[in-house]
């Protein structure tokens, strides 16, 4: 299956602006909102549900390099371990899932409790239709033959680093922006702790938590007060509020437009 980036770019955008604006719940109802327009767009559930996790897997793996990069630049080891860790607690499991899916004795255990997990969910909603070990069987076998080519998995990984590079590029012009002067050692660590801060979605986005996270791990390495809060701001208004922008106008595009 093949889709139009343009397709592509605006269900993620639309998804992260829903994901930003609800608190707690909100990137599970983004990530099923991505889900559904993929398959809406053509894409079998399995294979929606592949790329979700694996661009996932991505992502994470690529948030704990920079910040691994980070930390031995500023020579804190407790924060190279601190990233691989976190790192560790997303990929691992769902990396243990895809590689036990090509695994006979893995793949029944799988098997059996997803069954009996489906099969508890249709008792309670009467859905998904069907037998739930048909289901589940034809499901998992779907997702045994996805593969993801060496150059797909490359060109992922550095679209991935480039994400969060710009990301961490944004916060320093902001810095400079307001006149600070940016402590090259500290900033990706400062950076990580907004970032640490805005995915734990206790407010929309992050919302107040971040500002206050960044600001003051700014300070920690050497800012003014008033330099950090107003490069936090100028920060924020560029990464989080004109993207969540975009975001919305993404969703009423895709609503007025479905595909």
């Amino acid at each position: 299956l093949r889709l139009a980036i343009g397709s592509v770019l605006a269900v993620t955008y639309a998804g992260n602006a829903i994901s930003s604006s609800l608190p707690v719940a909100g990137s599970g109802v983004g990530t099923s909102f991505t889900y559904r327009q993929f398959s809406a767009r053509g894409a079998p559930g399995t294979t929606s549900a592949w790329v979700l996790t694996v661009a996932g897997i991505i992502s994470s793996t690529a948030f704990a390099l920079i910040l691994s990069v980070g930390a031995i630049h500023s020579g804190n080891p407790a924060a190279v371990i601190a990233g691989a860790a976190g790192a560790a607690a997303t990929v691992v499991p769902l990396s243990a899932v895809l590689v036990g899916l090509r695994r006979p004795r893995t793949r029944d255990w799988l098997i059996r409790l997803v069954v009996w997990a489906v099969s508890q969910v249709q008792r309670r909603t009467g859905r998904p239709v069907g037998d739930p070990g048909e289901i589940v069987r034809a499901a998992i076998a779907q997702l045994g033959e996805l593969r993801l080519s060496r150059r797909d998995a490359v060109m992922a990984s550095i679209f991935s680093l480039t994400n969060w590079a710009f990301d961490i590029a944004c916060l320093v012009c902001a810095v400079k922006a307001t006149g600070g002067s940016v402590p090259s050692k500290g900033i990706i660590l400062a950076w990580a702790a907004g970032a640490g801060a805005a995915s734990l979605n206790l407010t929309p986005g992050g919302l107040g938590v971040v500002e206050a996270a960044l600001a003051a791990a700014l300070v920690a390495i050497g800012l003014r007060s008033t330099p950090a809060m107003t490069s936090v701001l100028v920060y924020r208004f560029i990464s989080f509020w004109l993207i969540l922008a975009v975001g919305w106008m993404a969703y009423w595009a895709i609503r007025r437009r479905p595909n």
